[in-house]
Parts: C-alpha cells; sequence; structure tokens
C-alpha cells in the first residue's frame, strides 16, 4: 500500500477574504516543495490549509493519510490527544521550521514540544543539523532517524 502523506497547515490570512485558494507563505511553500517531491517518488501527497484545530478532523477523515504532518507549532498539544483516538491509524509528525533560541523565546513552545514529543505515533521534524542537534540534546533523545530526500533532508526525533 502506497503511503498517503497530508501536510497540514494553518490558514494564515492575509489582506482579503478567504477564497478556497492556498494563501502564498513560507511554511506553504516548504510543504509544497516536500509533498511534490514524495509526490515525484511515488507517495500520495495533499497539502491543506485550515481555519483551526477542529479543522484537522475532517481533513485527515476525507484524505486518509497513513503520515499527516503538522506544519509548524499550532496544534494545541490535547487536540492532537483527540486526533490520534479518532485515527489511530495515522502517524503524526510535527515540523518545527525554526531554530532554538527562536523556539525558546516564544513561551509555550517549548512546553508543547515536551507534550508532543511523549506521545506514542507523534513524531517532531526539524530541517537541519543544527536544530536537529539542538533539539536532540535538548529532549536526549533515545531515537533519532535522518530522512533524506535528494537533497532535503529532515530528522526525525521521538524519545
Amino acid at each position: 500500500m502506497t503511503p498517503r502523506i497530508l501536510f497540514i497547515l494553518k490558514l494564515r490570512h492575509t489582506y482579503g477574504e478567504y477564497s478556497g485558494v492556498l494563501k502564498s507563505s513560507g511554511l506553504l511553500n516548504s510543504a509544497t516543495f516536500v509533498a511534490d517531491a514524495l509526490a515525484k517518488a511515488g507517495y500520495i501527497t495533499k497539502v491543506v490549509q485550515v481555519v483551526d484545530n477542529n479543522s484537522i478532523d475532517k481533513e485527515i477523515t476525507a484524505f486518509k493519510p497513513t503520515l499527516a504532518i503538522l506544519e509548524a507549532l499550532w496544534v494545541v498539544p490535547s487536540k492532537l490527544d483527540v486526533l490520534k483516538k479518532l485515527h489511530p491509524k495515522v502517524t503524526w509528525i510535527v515540523r518545527l521550521h525554526s531554530k532554538m533560541p527562536f523556539l525558546a523565546n516564544e513561551g509555550i513552545a517549548m512546553h508543547w514540544i515536551n507534550d508532543y514529543i511523549r506521545k506514542p505515533k507523534v513524531y517532531l521534524a526539524v530541517n537541519s543539523t543544527e536544530a536537529y542537534n539542538n533539539i536532540s540534546h535538548y529532549l536526549k533523545a533515545k531515537q533519532c532517524q535522518k530522512v533524506c530526500l535528494r537533497n532535503y533532508c529532515i530528522y526525525l526525533i521521538s524519545i
């Protein structure tokens, strides 16, 4: 069975009304780049933007992914618990795009990272060796896996 990978971003409102068209952003560009590369490698991928945490279930139910990638820190950890119960076969990745000093200054970010990483079938993904070294040292990670796709690498981290 070919893995189905759903990239989920929070819709960022810009000027004007939401028209149903994906709004451009750095996160959207990054997710689309990875989704396109995975699609070329034979995976089934989709990128969606949702209004909030409560919109995720609808997208998971419709697409039926084996892997859901949450782009950046925006899903409340308790909502992830609910989603995991509704979709127990889905593996979840929270993809971090920021460096550790920025995350450390975000207040709730480190608390959420600690919550995410302790959940079964939930992984963190970072996109640089520096971020990997920082976060794995911080978490004292026991399991780490580097995943490379052509010239793009992510590091999956769990404890």
